[in-house]
C-alpha cells in the first residue's frame, strides 16, 4: 500500500487492508461504515480488515461516519491504515476530531 493523496491509496490484487480505529476517550463505538456501499458490523476490537477483491484499474470505497454524542472538546478518533503487501510503506495516519465540519470520511483504495 501506498499513499498517493489525502484519504487515497493503491493497493495490490489480494492485499489486505487494516483500518484500526482508536477513540481518544471512551465514546464506545459511536462510528458505521461501509464497503463499497454494503454496510459493515462494527469489529468487537475496533479493526475493520479487507481483501481487495478488485481488479488492477478499479477502487474499493470505505466510508465510516464518526459521532461525538456526549463527547468532551478535543476528543478524537484516531485511525491507521495499513496494508500487508511487500512494499507497503504504511501505517497511515489519520484523525477526526470533535467538532469537524466532517465526520464522514471516504476512503479509496484504487487497485493497480
Amino acid at each position: 500500500m501506498k499513499k498517493l493523496e489525502l484519504f487515497k491509496y493503491q493497493v495490490s490484487p489480494g492485499e489486505q487492508v487494516a483500518i484500526q480505529i482508536k477513540p481518544s476517550v471512551n465514546l464506545g463505538n459511536l462510528y458505521t461504515a461501509a464497503l463499497d456501499t454494503t454496510p459493515l458490523d462494527k469489529p468487537d476490537d475496533g479493526k475493520y480488515s479487507f481483501k481487495v477483491t478488485k481488479p488492477s484499474g478499479q477502487i474499493h470505497f470505505f466510508a465510516i461516519e464518526f459521532g461525538f454524542l456526549g463527547a468532551p472538546d478535543g476528543a478524537q478518533y484516531q485511525l491507521q491504515i495499513n496494508g500487508d503487501s511487500t512494499d507497503n510503506s504504511g501505517p497511515f495516519p489519520v484523525v477526526v476530531m470533535n467538532g469537524d465540519p466532517l465526520l464522514d470520511k471516504q476512503f479509496k483504495f484504487q487497485v493497480t
